[in-house]
């Protein structure tokens, strides 16, 4: 049996990088996007832009999704988010 190749549609991920924080739906695209990325035979990412789509490597695709990621505080305790600190602070009196 062959292995057809899957290309996974990265432009939401991107276009979340310079958020904070993800929503239901980034956590979902990007759990999609892990999945098909890690899976037997050939694996791209596709990526639209301003100048037409953009086919990228297993590789390329891998490191842009764990950029994403890595970007997002969710995993940061409450205590280290400013916006966190201000709030307290303010509740405090």
């Amino acid at each position: 049996m062959t292995i057809r190749p899957i290309a996974f549609d990265l432009t939401r991920l991107v276009t979340r990088l310079r958020h904070a924080s993800p929503s239901g739906i980034d956590r979902v695209d990007l759990a999609y996007a892990r999945h098909v990325l890690a899976g037997a035979g050939p694996r791209f990412g596709l990526v639209s832009t301003g100048l037409g789509p953009r086919v990228l490597d297993r590789a390329h695709a891998s490191r842009i999704v764990e950029a994403v990621a890595a970007g997002w505080i969710e995993d940061v305790a409450a205590e280290s988010d400013p916006v966190y600190r201000r709030l307290e602070a303010r509740l405090a009196g």
